[in-house]
């Protein structure tokens, strides 16, 4: 009998070690702030461009002329804490609020809204972002903003500096020229390719011996192409080269750049160097 209670006896210590050690690892979730926060915050500023403190006027209801299905709700702009143009302006005037939820909400209630903009007419309508942020305006939002936005940009262009084979420093010395081999594409999407010669000054990344190389841009304003770069006689700065960066359906051989962040300025050197490392 004795055996047996000394038997039960280690169980349960052995069992309450284990109970312990999930605790504590439950604390540690719950306690220490998790990348999951952050990525929210980066998630839900880099889907917003027009992000402002106001007032709910008035719940369910509209000051557009569209028809609306879901929660919405007309609300004062008291303070535009960050916003692309014309959004900016919006400071003082009443506008439409697609709401993600109207849980909890009710006129009279202040809070910050995560919006992306929507209709421009005579009224501004906009989306509420789905977020679980905080309401009010904390101390440092403009700073935390520009700095969340600025991490957004370097990781978004880290991720283009790894996929480009190479970077180099230079200047563009002739441009625009025809190649046969690539003749005009039957669409309304061309991207009319034009090869143009870049002298380099330093290799960032990748292994290149010689001094000049051509490279080949889309010359098209076709919404599909408007964003590429649109390479310039001695223009100077960073350019992050590619193959295989066109479409397959274009056959296209050779370095491209043809992504808006192909093209860097040169005082954007250290930071490049930076996110290389």
């Amino acid at each position: 009998m004795t055996k047996l209670i000394l038997k039960l006896s280690k169980r349960f210590k052995l069992m309450a070690k284990y109970a312990f050690a999930v605790i504590l690892i439950l604390c540690i979730m719950k306690c220490t702030p998790s990348e999951d926060v952050t990525d929210n915050v980066r998630n839900v500023i880099g889907r917003s461009n027009f992000i402002f403190s106001g007032t709910i006027i008035k719940m369910n209801s509209s000051n557009i002329d569209v028809m609306i299905e879901g929660p919405s709700a007309i609300v004062m702009v008291n303070e535009v804490i960050d916003a692309v143009s014309p959004y900016d302006q919006m400071k003082g005037k009443e506008i439409t609020v697609l709401l993600a939820s109207d849980k909890n909400r009710e006129a009279g209630n202040k809070e910050v809204f995560y919006t992306m903009g929507w209709y421009y007419g005579k009224t501004l309508g906009v989306k509420e972002i789905p977020n679980n942020l905080k309401e009010e305006i904390q101390t440092g939002y403009r700073e935390r903003i520009a700095r969340e936005r600025l991490n957004i940009q370097n990781d978004s262009l880290r991720a283009e500096l790894k996929r480009a084979k190479l970077v180099v420093q230079g200047t563009v010395i002739e441009t625009s020229i025809k190649d046969e081999k690539y003749p005009p594409f039957e669409s309304e999407h061309d991207p009319a390719f034009r090869k143009a010669v870049i002298e380099i000054k330093e290799v960032i990344k990748g292994d290149l011996k010689e001094k000049r190389i051509d490279v080949y841009y889309s010359s098209s304003d076709d919404v599909m192409w408007s964003n590429s770069p649109k390479l310039m006689k001695n223009q100077e700065g960073i350019f992050l080269l590619h193959i295989n960066q066109a479409p397959a359906i274009f056959k296209m051989k050779g370095y491209t750049l043809l992504d808006k962040r192909d093209f860097q300025s040169s005082k954007n050197l250290t930071n490049i160097q930076n996110l290389l490392k």
